[in-house]
């Protein structure tokens, strides 16, 4: 039972560095006949392989909750899509504001000057303590 937990340890953090690339260096490990990986890599390989071709989308709030189970975190309402990562020093999410305004504007008629005002009236500029998200400006 130990060692099935330690695996999907390993393999959710796998998941976690790789993300969507994951799959793609699996393959290109298992087909580079010049490396050998021990059955321990194989198991690891597999288990990675199953979660992330037979459930539903892996968010990145998933990945970051899993490796910090005891750790809380203040998230933005509605916007778990737009999560790409964590302040490792001060804990805290960090939002893509790209994915942020393309969620916003998912509401009818919501052009994307009036989904920035948004966002940055009522989604950046509200402080909710020393764990308030990070906004990743990635959108020039």
């Amino acid at each position: 039972m130990k060692e099935d937990e330690e695996l999907e340890k390993k393999a959710q953090h796998f998941i976690t560095i790789f993300g969507e690339h994951s799959l793609e260096i699996i393959e290109k490990t298992r087909n580079n006949t010049a490396l050998y990986f021990p059955p321990v890599h194989n198991d690891l390989f597999e288990r990675v392989e199953s979660i992330l071709k037979n459930t539903e989308p892996y968010l990145m709030i998933d990945k970051i909750m899993d490796m910090y189970p005891d750790e809380q975190f203040l998230s933005a309402d509605g916007f778990h899509d737009a999560i790409i990562g964590l302040d490792l020093p001060s804990m805290r999410l960090i939002y893509s504001v790209s994915k942020v305004i393309e969620i916003i504007m998912k509401e009818p008629e919501m052009s994307e000057g009036e989904a920035y005002e948004h966002f940055e009236f009522n989604v950046a500029g509200s402080y909710m303590g020393e764990k308030t998200p990070i906004w990743c400006y990635d959108n020039f």
